[in-house]
């Protein structure tokens, strides 16, 4: 079993009620409001390390996803749950993976959940993010204990002799956990040349989507 981000005991069996009391009141007061300043409290408690783009996309995706009901009763329910007792009882073994800098469930709880579990190990991640993003350097970090732990392939292997002497500088550099403006910064070129080498990266590599930037970081580290 894999538990990401997970805890046995909400907000209020761990002294946080209050704030748990206080955000439940914003919910109810601004969840379906067009804007998005009561949304972007918890968006900032999921992804404080995004981007402006992706900060205005999870604001909207909270909205669309749900109604201020159905929020609000989510939240209350996560906030009075406590499987503490039962997390003994847990038989499989089980990898407990948790963002140190994690804001909307402290490491610590992780860390707790882990200890209680038998067979529990836990996976510290360097990031400040609830939800791990496509460019987050902890992405490839997890993805590459997720497969160890599960035995689990990547679904290519190209030989990296495939890609050319600067498509692999620049996939070495993402696999470092640069940004593409960092990389151009390093490599003294443009952004829209790192961009267009990282398609042709994915192109031969088979891969696509949000996924794919760490897909090719990982590919990389499996082929050295």
């Amino acid at each position: 079993m894999v538990l990401y981000g997970g805890y046995a005991r909400g907000r209020n069996h761990r002294g946080q009620r209050e704030v748990s009391e206080a955000l439940l009141a914003a919910i109810r007061a601004g969840w379906d409001d067009p804007n998005p300043a009561f949304r972007r409290m918890f968006t900032m408690r999921f992804i404080p390390g995004g981007t402006s783009e992706q900060l205005a996309w999870y604001d909207e995706l909270q909205r669309q996803t749900s109604t201020p009901e159905n929020a609000a009763r989510m939240w209350e329910s996560w906030s009075e749950i406590d499987v503490s007792e039962l997390a003994p009882r847990v038989e499989a073994e089980t990898l407990v993976a948790h963002a140190r800098g994690d804001v909307a469930v402290p490491f610590e709880e992780g860390r707790r959940l882990a200890s209680l579990i038998p067979q529990g190990r836990l996976l510290p991640l360097e990031s400040e993010n609830h939800l791990l993003l496509p460019d987050d350097p902890a992405w490839p970090v997890f993805l590459e204990a997720l497969n160890e732990f599960t035995g689990s392939r990547a679904p290519f292997m190209l030989p990296t002799t495939e890609l050319s002497g600067r498509e692999r500088e620049i996939v070495a550099l993402v696999a470092e956990g640069l940004g593409n403006e960092e990389i151009a910064t390093r490599l003294f070129i443009s952004t829209r040349t790192v961009e267009r080498h990282l398609s042709n990266v994915y192109a031969k590599l088979g891969v696509s989507g949000k996924a794919a930037r760490a897909a090719a970081a990982v590919h990389f580290s499996r082929t050295l």
